[in-house]
């Protein structure tokens, strides 16, 4: 399929590729290949997939969906995407969209939620990156503490959560922590068998008395794992992933037993003293806070709350590039010193990315519950009506796969997934406001690169 040299159109590229990031990345990657090389030194089979997977995100000469408009000879080329989980801001950001979507329209019930955030010591977050068992086994613990609460202060009943395990910091260091939204009460049934909500509202003495149990509870677990309160990470003498993660933690620590653990308001942040907010407490490293709440109408702060937990690690906004080639990345908060923005080489940013690459095979988000896939209660609590995917023309089957098997429901597009965040009507001509049609998908190789060749040459400057 060749495209006319002698034709006139106009020619839009939605990729992303060979902008700031895909650069510095590409640069920083190669060095960083090298310095690994020199000092015989390897990385994960996962991570570099991920890297060169990235880099191959957005290159229309690796595959792209034709769109056209005949009234005005407009053509759109869309890129295919990695489909990575890493670091990727457009692919996480179409499934920070589409998850958070899902949570609102069919999942979590109109019920008040509560984010519950639970972060584990420095000495513990190379531990439990470098075994995901661990870091399951941790979560697990947390997780049942939290829920224990829940049924006692509503005398009975289940509560249900969504938890998305986060592994970066505002500063792109490496942060394993978990961000949970919770049901904020218990389901149970009545007499007549209808599950009903049971409110519940913590305060800052029950998150002080939390934060205790879930620090005794989760260092028991890692006691019984094999783990000491002293252990720390010592197989990293031909891993070059784990020097990366350690480096990233930041002068990680191993965290002392203390033998009565206490809840602590004050932490102290580069030698100063600062008092935790309210609904906020932290005890031998750990810490708990659970200060954001949602109304049962607040669907639209939820899936708000939904995007940050999903969040990419960094934007491409927040990157700029100096004259000498280092790159300066703007953090969204400043530190208490004043510190708004950090000054990396693109090796030292690559290094950064490769340390917060989720381990292969482990999940991300889990669900626990009353919204576990196999909770006897979801089928009646969750939504029966779902929102509108979008303003009329935006319809399912173009740019998606189908739905597998019966009663599953088929991907969002693009089209709806950026209607619904941005209102843009992504199939819609530009100039226009026709709706495009698609006219072929190119699968990569050496015929496409003919197609966008022809396609480049034929296009009228703008």
């Amino acid at each position: 399929m060749l495209v006319r040299t002698g034709m006139s159109c106009a020619l839009n590229i939605r990729g992303s590729a060979g902008d700031l990031l895909h650069n510095v990345v590409a640069e920083g990657w190669a060095r960083l290949r090298e310095r690994l090389t020199e000092a015989a030194r390897s990385l994960p089979r996962h991570v570099i997939a991920e890297v060169e997977g990235y880099l191959r995100c957005g290159d229309p000469e690796h595959g792209f969906a034709w769109l056209t408009c005949e009234p005005c000879s407009e053509h759109k080329l869309v890129p295919f995407s990695c489909k990575r989980r890493g670091f990727c801001p457009s692919c996480a950001g179409r499934r920070m969209a589409e998850t958070t979507a899902a949570w609102v329209d069919r999942m979590i019930p109109l019920v008040r939620t509560r984010q519950w955030v639970l972060t584990v010591p420095f000495g513990r977050r190379l531990l439990l990156a470098r075994n995901p068992e661990l870091e399951r086994g941790v979560h697990r613990t947390a997780m049942a503490c939290i829920e224990g609460w829940y049924a006692r202060e509503a005398n009975g009943g289940q509560t249900g959560s969504v938890t998305v395990a986060q592994r970066f910091g505002s500063a792109l260091q490496f942060n394993l922590h978990f961000h949970s939204i919770f049901l904020d009460g218990c389901y149970a049934r009545d007499r007549r068998g209808t599950p009903r909500f049971r409110p519940v509202t913590p305060h800052t003495s029950d998150v002080e008395k939390l934060v205790v149990e879930i620090a005794v509870a989760c260092e028991k677990w890692l006691s019984k794992a094999g783990f000491g309160a002293d252990d720390e990470v010592s197989d990293l003498d031909d891993d070059g992933l784990g020097l990366f993660q350690a480096a990233a933690a930041a002068g990680y620590s191993a965290v002392r037993g203390v033998p009565t653990p206490v809840a602590r308001r004050v932490q102290v942040i580069r030698g100063k003293e600062m008092a935790l907010p309210p609904m906020c407490a932290s005890c031998a490293g750990y810490n708990l806070h659970a200060g954001v709440a949602l109304g049962a109408r607040d669907r639209a702060g939820l899936e708000r709350l939904g995007r940050y937990l999903l969040r990419p690690p960094l934007a491409k906004t927040s990157l700029t590039q100096e004259p000498d080639g280092s790159v300066v990345f703007e953090m969204k908060r400043a530190y208490a010193d004043g510190t708004a923005a950090l000054r990396f080489t693109p090796e030292e940013l690559v290094s950064r990315l490769v340390a917060i690459v989720p381990p292969a095979g482990t999940n991300q988000i889990v669900y626990r519950g009353v919204l576990a896939g196999n909770a006897g209660l979801r089928s009646e609590i969750v939504p029966k009506t779902e929102q509108a995917p979008g303003p009329p023309g935006i319809e399912l089957g173009l740019l998606t796969k189908k739905a597998k098997g019966p009663g599953r429901r088929p991907r969002a597009t693009w089209a709806q997934l950026i209607w619904r965040v941005f209102e843009v009507r992504g199939w819609h001509c530009p100039k226009c406001g026709t709706k495009m049609e698609l006219r072929h998908v190119m699968e990569g190789g050496p015929m496409t690169k003919r197609v966008l060749a022809g396609l480049v040459g034929a296009a009228a400057p703008p």
